[in-house]
């Protein structure tokens, strides 16, 4: 197929246009043609802008951009050129004459006394003579190959899964022989011998782990306990250890710790590298830039002087920055609070309670019955919604009146005139916007809204007056300024 980032993109960026043909992908318009072979391909992103998309193509020996692409157009080229690399790769195996030795050597490899890691399938796949680098390409997929080539390769297809039956039987046999093998270490190395939990914590070594611990629970032990098995079972020697702390004190208490026990259990030294992330950027900045960052004032600062150099800090964004200070104007005025659950609200008066909770004061005009918020302007609006819609209107410049009467007179004996949320003279369109779920119903403490919605329905409808109309499931899920 064949692509280019068009004319009115392109002036936002270089005139560019590719083509996947079958044995490679080609680029025009870097006053030369670009060839790229599908299997040196490792990534593709996107990377979205205000005005348009940019593709990345990395490869195993550079990157190249595609820039200036509308969205669905960015999506379009990189499924395509992720399809054709499918193809390519597939190709090239499909004519593989020995995949059941490939096959066999798969399990032997698989065999390995150590915990399974999907970087280590890669590994493993990649020093396979020949075919090895196909195998263990990123966008490599078995459903891709013949018949033959996928009966002989099965175990690839339970191997590419996320739940991979076969690797969690392995993984799960050596976490079991290991947590006896090490046991005296586990049983030992602290105060406590550590819980299964924590043993299973030190044995997983997937390519990245999440454990979700209490304050209490022995976290800094397991920890520890781990950096001692890593060494111990030499996964890794002390000075290719790095351990992050999120402050000073637990820092020190480790390096305290770890500097204990590496006497207690014998191994050769305990890791240096052991840092607070503040630390650990510091010292990654310093490297690249050849000498000694300063700490930002940020970081250091108290709770008031913090306070302070945010203010100044949005102060002199709103001043250089004319799109900052429109968007900052939006938080301030729209979003800087969660909006209230009205499901848990029984009554009125807990109603009454929440609106004076959100800032809501009694009516100037009616002080005795109305609570109102008042607005950008310093009108005075009737609820939180009617709030941030009033305030997106006058943010945006839009030409619009609250609670302008209604030009048909519909004062009957159940209801009085009407006087909807909000008009828009220039294209005379009303707007109503109705406290309803997804489901079309009110909170429940609103008994006898609906019949009030269906009659302002039924006077736009008899009276031909147009109406449009939002509802409050439409903040709950983002989507109501859209709309």
């Amino acid at each position: 197929m064949k692509y280019t980032n068009g004319i009115l993109r392109s002036f936002f960026g270089r005139r560019v246009s590719l083509e996947t043909k079958q044995e490679n992908l080609q680029i025009f318009g870097y006053h030369k043609i670009i060839q790229i072979d599908y299997v040196d391909i490792i990534d593709i992103s996107i990377i979205s802008g205000l005005v348009s998309d940019v593709i990345k193509i990395y490869t195993t020996t550079g990157m190249n951009e595609i820039p200036s692409l509308s969205s669905n157009k960015a999506n379009t080229i990189k499924d395509d050129i992720v399809e054709s690399t499918k193809k390519q790769i597939s190709k090239i195996i499909n004519k593989e004459k020995s995949l059941n030795k490939i096959s066999s050597s798969i399990h032997a490899l698989l065999n390995i006394e150590k915990y399974i890691a999907q970087s280590d399938i890669r590994y493993l796949l990649n020093k396979l003579p020949d075919i090895g680098q196909y195998l263990s390409h990123p966008f490599f997929d078995i459903s891709y190959l013949n018949k033959d080539a996928r009966k002989s390769l099965s175990i690839l297809k339970d191997l590419q899964s996320g739940d991979s039956s076969y690797l969690i039987q392995k993984n799960e046999e050596f976490i079991k022989r290991y947590q006896i093998k090490y046991s005296d270490l586990f049983n030992t190395i602290e105060k406590y011998p550590l819980s299964d939990e924590q043993v299973r914590a030190c044995l997983v070594d997937e390519d990245r782990n999440l454990i979700v611990a209490a304050a209490g629970s022995g976290k800094t032990s397991t920890i520890i306990a781990k950096v001692v098995y890593i060494i111990t079972s030499k996964l890794a020697k002390p000075e290719e250890i790095l351990i992050l702390a999120y402050n000073k004190a637990v820092q020190i208490e480790l390096k305290k710790r770890l500097g204990e026990v590496s006497k207690k259990v014998s191994i050769p030294k305990a890791p240096s590298n052991i840092m607070t992330y503040h630390g650990f950027g510091i010292d990654v900045i310093s490297s690249c830039a050849n000498k000694k960052s300063a700490v930002s004032e940020f970081a250091t600062a108290s709770k008031l002087r913090a306070n302070v150099l945010f203010k100044n800090l949005i102060r002199d964004l709103c001043d250089e920055n004319d799109d900052f200070h429109k968007k900052w104007q939006e938080y301030i005025s729209i979003a800087n609070s969660p909006l209230p659950d009205y499901t848990d609200i029984d009554d009125e008066e807990s109603y009454t309670l929440l609106l004076k909770q959100y800032g809501a004061k009694y009516s100037s005009i009616n002080k005795s019955k109305t609570l109102v918020f008042p607005t950008l302007n310093n009108a005075e609006v009737k609820s939180i919604e009617e709030l941030r819609i009033y305030n997106w209107l006058i943010l945006n410049g839009v030409n619009f009146q609250y609670e302008v009467r209604y030009e048909h007179d519909t004062a009957t004996r159940d209801y009085r005139q009407y006087f909807p949320d909000f008009y828009y003279p220039d294209v005379k369109l009303y707007h109503e916007h109705f406290a309803l779920n997804s489901e079309g119903q009110p909170p429940k403490f609103m008994e006898n809204y609906l019949p009030g919605v269906e009659w302002k329905r039924a006077l736009h409808k008899n009276h031909s007056t147009k109406c449009i109309e939002s509802y409050s499931f439409e903040f709950n899920n983002g989507d109501v300024f859209k709309n």
